[in-house]
C-alpha cells in the first residue's frame, strides 16, 4: 500500500488528465506502469515475507504475525487487491464520474461485511480474504466504468456505470 500510495503520487496526476482528456493511449500506458511495479514488488514481497522461512527477518522481529499459517500471505494478496485500485479511482475522478465511484463503493463495500460474516469459519482470515474479494470487485467495476468512459463520445459525458 505503501508503494502503491508513492506510485500514485507520480502517476494519479496522469491518470486524472488521461480521463480529463479521454487519452485511452496515456491511460493504459499509466496502467501499465502501475500495475507491473505493484504486481512485481508483490509478488517479490510475498515471496520473501508471505511465510515463515529462513531468509524472511520477520518472524524474527514480530513472531506473533506468523502463529497462524499462510495468514500474512493471503494479507499481502489483500493488501495488493486493495492497492491495485488506486490508479483506476483517480482516473475516474477525472472523468467526474464521482456519483458512479460512490455507486460502486454501494456495489462492491457488502462483500467486506459478506466474508466477515465467515468469521466462524474463515477465522483471522475473514478480513483480509474480505480485502481481496473487494479488491478484485473494485477493480472488475472500475475498470468497466474508466472503458465505459473512454469509448463514449464527449456528449455522452454523464452516463453511468
Amino acid at each position: 500500500i505503501v508503494l502503491a500510495t508513492g506510485l500514485g503520487a507520480v502517476l494519479n496526476p496522469r491518470a486524472v488528465e488521461a480521463a480529463m482528456k479521454r487519452d485511452w493511449a496515456m491511460a493504459q500506458h499509466n496502467s501499465r506502469i502501475f500495475l507491473a511495479i505493484i504486481g512485481i514488488t508483490g509478488a517479490a514481497y510475498l515471496a520473501i515475507a508471505g511465510w515463515d522461512w529462513t531468509l524472511n527477518p520477520m518472524p524474527h522481529i514480530v513472531p506473533s504475525a506468523y502463529d497462524v499459517r499462510g495468514l500474512v500471505a493471503v494479507s499481502i494478496l489483500g493488501n495488493l487487491a486493495g492497492a491495485s485500485v488506486f490508479l483506476q479511482f483517480n482516473g475516474l475522478m477525472g472523468a467526474q464520474k464521482e456519483r458512479d465511484l460512490t455507486v460502486i463503493s454501494w456495489m462492491v463495500s457488502p462483500v467486506l461485511v459478506i466474508v466477515a460474516l465467515t468469521a466462524g469459519v474463515t477465522d483471522a482470515f475473514a478480513r483480509p480474504l474480505g480485502r481481496l474479494g473487494q479488491g478484485i470487485g473494485r477493480y472488475a467495476v472500475y475498470e468497466r466504468a474508466l472503458r465505459n468512459h473512454y469509448a463514449l463520445r464527449p456528449s455522452d459525458r454523464n452516463a453511468t456505470v
